[in-house]
């Protein structure tokens, strides 16, 4: 009793632990339909790069259907080419356009039991283009209450976004932020800011 008064009457000595670093899951989604298939092979080559500092990485890509290729990019040591992508997995389905409302609703069936809302990044590379089709916002809302953060990453100049079929705009309202990636300097400052 008498040794407790020094510490304010706490009888025993309290040690803390050391916060630990937190290493997210990361999923990519990424769009590999004709008009952004090469940006979609860079930065699904870069995100697999740094797979390293996440306790667990998963891959998608899509067109108007969706398909998980991570063990296919493991296999090939992330050395393929977007045709290469279209042949061994199974994403044209009806019309080989992008289609986001059937897309969202598929990825939800395949992932939604693996969401962690307090360890899950989903990163979506695309330009946002659904071809006047159903956005599904609803679908990609429920699926942000599901991950910890959503980023955006689209190719296209911030200044064509939400022209023609572009919903960028509703798609950001479910994204804890969205990026215009179209250089090198771009695409460094959106991974420091996810990382």
């Amino acid at each position: 009793m008498r040794r407790s008064l020094s510490t304010g009457g706490v009888p025993l000595d309290i040690c803390f632990d050391r916060p630990r670093r937190h290493r997210p899951d990361l999923i990519v989604l990424s769009d590999i339909s004709g008009s952004v298939a090469e940006f979609s092979l860079f930065t699904l080559t870069l995100m697999t790069a740094l797979s390293a500092e996440l306790s667990r990485a998963r891959t998608f890509v899509f067109v108007d259907g969706v398909d998980e290729v991570t063990d296919l990019l493991e296999a090939t040591g992330h050395a393929i080419e977007p045709w290469q992508l279209m042949r061994n997995s199974d994403v044209v389905r009806a019309t080989g356009h992008s289609d986001y409302g059937d897309v969202l609703d598929e990825f939800w069936e395949l992932t939604s039991s693996d969401l962690q809302p307090t360890s899950t990044t989903l990163l979506v590379t695309s330009d946002a283009r659904n071809n006047y089709r159903s956005p599904n916002i609803a679908r990609l809302h429920e699926i942000a209450r599901r991950c910890r953060r959503v980023y955006w990453l689209n190719p296209e100049p911030r200044d064509e976004w939400d022209t023609a079929d572009s919903l960028m705009a509703q798609y950001s309202e479910a994204c804890s932020a969205t990026f215009e990636v179209r250089t090198l300097r771009q695409l460094q400052a959106a991974v420091e800011r996810i990382i």
